[in-house]
């Protein structure tokens, strides 16, 4: 009985340090869906000409797994009539459905951003901004995987070491 609690304390610290590394890894993931997505939306802006609501069912079927909610949520959201902007739509499913695709507040915010560009204007300049959050969501990716480099094998490694220290504590 005494090595099932030994066990399960040991596992217990290790499987925190492995949760926090996963977390930042699908930090990295969720940006990349995120810019893929982005640029498929630039491109049918930039040359397919196709209605925001029609780029959203695009998304909603082809970005990755990751990220899709965001984009079926805010399709969901304008397919109902009701009294709110795109822009008020767009903000709500964003800060309700990104947080739980492995998001910063940091990423969210710049998510939010294109509340007030998509639709709004004219194609030239909804380009030249989506192009811009592409590039800001670029620069956290590659926060984003300078601190999984740098903390993933530290919390991995704490995790372990902490559940030993329990053990040993314990015994």
């Amino acid at each position: 009985m005494k090595l099932i609690g030994i066990i399960m304390t040991a596992g217990g610290f290790s499987y925190i340090g492995f949760i926090k590394s996963r977390k930042l890894r699908m930090r990295i993931r969720a940006l990349s869906a995120a810019i893929s997505a982005l640029e498929i939306m630039e491109n049918e802006i930039s040359y397919s000409k196709k209605t925001v609501p029609e780029i959203l069912c695009l998304l909603s079927n082809e970005a990755e797994d990751i990220i899709r909610p965001i984009f079926e949520s805010v399709l969901n959201c304008i397919d109902r009539s009701d009294e709110y902007t795109f822009s008020e739509k767009w903000k709500v499913c964003v800060k309700d459905i990104a947080p739980h695709c492995f998001l910063s507040k940091d990423d969210i915010y710049i998510l939010l951003k294109l509340s007030t560009i998509i639709g709004r204007y004219d194609s030239e300049e909804q380009v030249k901004s989506i192009s811009l959050i592409v590039r800001m969501l670029s620069e956290n990716m590659r926060c984003a995987e300078g601190e999984y480099a740098s903390k993933s094998r530290i919390y991995r490694a704490l995790s372990i070491a902490a559940g030993l220290a329990a053990v040993i504590v314990a015994v």
